[in-house]
């Protein structure tokens, strides 16, 4: 293949490639909510693993990972950095091996002032996206994680 092919197809692939779009789409949302937690010391993937912790408190590593879609390792970063401010504790278990994990009083107070500014992110990434769009991303992700949460 010379380079005139290869221009060829990464320019027919990068028109219509989903994958592409939707990647960028999340590094731009991902931004500007990581840019308004900035100032409290927490990434919106962590902020993520708060609010989905304290909907569900006893939680092992591996069905936080799994209700996420992260790969381990991601999920072992992020939550040793959470343990290590106190935000989380490992609940002790009788076979000694998975230890839940749990908020802790500091963890419920992040979340609340995580809130204040998910709730201007909220806001930009709406004024962003436009409302209709907005909303049927929402729709489209609620579908495909079968929560219609």
């Amino acid at each position: 293949m010379n380079t005139e092919e290869a221009a060829a197809l990464a320019n027919a692939m990068s028109r219509e490639c989903i994958a592409f779009r939707v990647r960028l789409l999340n590094r731009v949302i991902t931004k500007l909510y990581d840019h308004n937690l900035q100032e409290l010391g927490i990434t919106a993937n962590q902020g993520t693993m708060l609010i989905v912790l304290a909907r569900r408190p006893q939680m092992s590593r591996k069905e936080l990972g799994r209700i996420m879609q992260m790969e381990k390792s991601t999920v072992s970063r992020n939550l040793d950095r959470m343990l290590d401010q106190g935000w989380l504790k490992e609940l002790p278990h009788p076979n000694g091996t998975l230890r839940p994990l749990a908020l802790t009083d500091a963890g419920r107070t992040m979340l609340g002032r995580v809130y204040r500014q998910w709730q201007i992110s909220q806001e930009q990434a709406r004024n962003l996206l436009g409302a209709d769009n907005f909303a049927q991303i929402k729709t489209l992700t609620d579908r495909l994680s079968g929560s219609g949460q």
